[in-house]
């Protein structure tokens, strides 16, 4: 009965030992994974502190755009790529500029033309309308 006793009590000691060492290994891969984990967030919070202000780089490059033209972009500025923004944006400062273009054309006055009647000395060129010419004629005339 002894020899069963100690066998058993062997193999007692020899599972508490195996048992130790593994529990001692998982404390010390608990305590590596919480130093890695806590490095992983402080890693992916300056990742995404960078995107952030390289997104928000890209925006200010974008001066001649209003706020409200840039509002779309600045509220979902963590859901859209860098490439997004910039695609995003010039499509508007396109549409800006071909409105504002259209608009100029509209208010742009023709340029005004002037011609003076009373220098008769003035000699005609092939750039003076055919009008003014008679006119001066005539007036050359009445003197």
């Amino acid at each position: 009965m002894e020899t069963k006793y100690s066998t058993l009590e062997t193999n007692y000691n020899e599972l508490e030992g195996n048992y130790n060492d593994v529990n001692t290994n998982y404390t010390a891969l608990q305590t590596n994974y919480d130093e890695m984990k806590t490095e992983y967030t402080a890693l992916v919070e300056f990742k995404n502190n960078k995107d952030r202000e390289d997104k928000q780089a890209m925006i200010d490059k974008f001066y001649m755009l209003s706020d409200d033209d840039k509002k779309d972009v600045q509220d979902n500025i963590d859901k859209y790529s860098i490439e997004e923004i910039e695609s995003k944006l010039s499509v508007i400062c396109v549409r800006n500029k071909l409105d504002m273009s259209e608009k100029q054309e509209e208010e742009t006055p023709a340029a005004e033309t002037t011609f003076s009647l009373n220098s008769l000395e003035q000699e005609e060129d092939v750039n003076t309308p055919a009008l003014i010419s008679l006119l001066r004629k005539a007036k050359k005339n009445e003197n």
